[in-house]
């Protein structure tokens, strides 16, 4: 492969994703970057699904754990949901740079596996070795409890749930260089890292105790309105108020940007419709067992959560309940 000197990453605005990118770069420049290469990190995320197909790529580019375009040097993505155009999808055709595959977990496994260089992808699999496992937990939702995530012990979860408090550019791009360096010790220790997680934590007392006195349950379904407290929203909190709830749709702001998150209880074992599909018919997307929607205003998104939350309780027709999955979305832990 010929020696690159510039590269950009567009990586998803994730755990997964920042992992994603910090495996491809350390992949990079053991591969095709020269030394002095210049490389652009730009996280992303479904707020520019609307304008992606009109997205003009420059510059070698490498698209990790998000959408496929057409005009990437480098694809590497899971998703159910992973693309915009249909025809983009008949026409695709995988190849070592080129890679989709909805049966893993998380995107860096991927990354990795895909390398057809020995020596390399065995040195980057055990490099990352606790980063691989981290992200397919994460990414999943194969955590042990809800009581697990509430105390976050484990620094994966300290870094994720860092995430919570500071959505810059900045931080995302510092978290990909400090995973390319560091054990998830070490940068769960930073000072940086630190500094976020602890205000994280902090909250999640009060998070607790707004989804308990505002939510709408009903039918195992609960809605949460956060639109107008920003950084109070946990994606796991109301299964830890309410155990035997099936689904949570949470409507919040994140970043200056109104988002839905919908997701099914990880220790239920139950069949149910396909959340990456209900979120791709209101402009996101995701996977069978979460998924996200990026809004542009307040209203829209609580109007969203509320119709989503019907559908998922039965109150309103919807087309593709007719597919349910037959597997269960997860077997209870033991």
């Amino acid at each position: 492969m010929k020696r690159q000197d510039k590269l950009r990453l567009l990586f998803h605005r994730d755990f997964d994703g920042i992992c994603s990118a910090a495996v491809f770069l350390s992949y990079a420049k053991a591969s095709f970057l020269t030394e002095d290469a210049g490389v652009e990190l730009t996280p992303v995320d479904y707020e520019i699904k609307k304008s992606w197909s009109d997205l003009v790529l420059n510059e070698p580019t490498a698209i990790l754990d998000f959408l496929f375009h057409p005009q990437a040097q480098w694809w590497y993505d899971h998703h159910d949901t992973a693309f915009v155009r249909t025809d983009w999808q008949l026409s695709f055709t995988t190849d070592q740079c080129h890679v989709w595959n909805t049966s893993y977990k998380s995107c860096p496994r991927l990354i990795v596996d895909s390398i057809e260089d020995n020596a390399l992808r065995q040195r980057l699999e055990s490099r990352f070795s606790d980063y691989l496992l981290w992200c397919d937990i994460v990414d999943s939702a194969s955590y042990e409890s809800a009581e697990q995530l509430m105390k976050c012990r484990e620094p994966a979860l300290q870094i994720n749930l860092s995430l919570a408090t500071d959505r810059s550019v900045d931080y995302f791009n510092f978290l990909v260089h400090s995973f390319a360096e560091n054990s998830l010790e070490g940068v769960a220790a930073s000072p940086r890292v630190r500094e976020c997680f602890l205000r994280a934590f902090s909250w999640q007392d009060k998070a607790v105790s707004h989804i308990k006195n505002t939510a709408e349950v009903g039918n195992r379904v609960a809605f949460i309105d956060l639109t107008e407290r920003e950084g109070l929203f946990h994606r796991y909190a109301a299964f830890y108020i309410w155990p035997d709830l099936k689904f949570q749709i949470a409507a919040y702001k994140l970043g200056g940007q109104m988002k839905i998150t919908i997701g099914s209880n990880p220790w239920l074992p139950f069949a149910g419709p396909d959340l990456g599909d209900i979120a791709e018919d209101f402009g996101g997307g995701g996977h069978a067992r979460v998924a996200g929607i990026a809004l542009n205003s307040r209203k829209r998104a609580i109007s969203v959560g509320q119709e989503i939350a019907k559908i998922l309780r039965g109150e309103v027709p919807y087309s593709r309940q007719l597919s349910f999955r037959h597997e269960l979305i997860r077997q209870s832990h033991h």
